[in-house]
C-alpha cells in the first residue's frame, strides 16, 4: 500500500487495513514495516512535484509576463495566463505601457 499510494502515512494505511480488511493494525506497527527511505542526500517528501501537478492540474492556472521587442525596436508587454489541465489560454493582455 505505501508503494502505491506515496502520498498515504501510517494512520491512513492503519485505518485503510481496518476499513477494507478488518485488522487492527497500531501506524507505529504499519511503519515498522513500510518501505525505508535512502539516507543519503535531503529527505524526499510524499509527493513528488510531477505527482503533486497531476493531481491537481485541473485547479492550477500558470501566469507569465513578458516582453516582447518587434522588428522597428518597439516594446510590448505580454501578460499570459495558462490553465494547466487543457493548456488553454485564458486571459492574454498587450500592451505598450506595464502600468496601463
Amino acid at each position: 500500500m505505501a508503494l502505491k499510494n506515496v502520498s498515504w502515512g501510517e494512520e491512513r494505511i492503519a485505518n485503510e487495513l481496518l476499513l477494507k480488511l478488518g485488522i487492527r493494525v497500531s501506524p507505529r506497527t504499519v511503519r515498522e514495516y513500510m518501505p525505508k527511505r535512502p539516507p543519503y542526500g535531503r529527505p524526499r517528501s510524499d509527493q513528488r512535484w510531477s505527482t503533486l501537478v497531476r493531481n491537481h492540474a485541473s485547479a492550477i492556472v500558470a501566469c507569465d509576463f513578458r516582453i516582447a521587442v518587434t522588428a522597428t525596436f518597439r516594446r510590448f508587454y505580454v501578460l499570459l495566463v495558462i490553465e494547466h489541465s487543457s493548456r488553454r489560454l485564458l486571459h492574454c493582455n498587450v500592451t505598450e505601457y506595464p502600468t496601463a
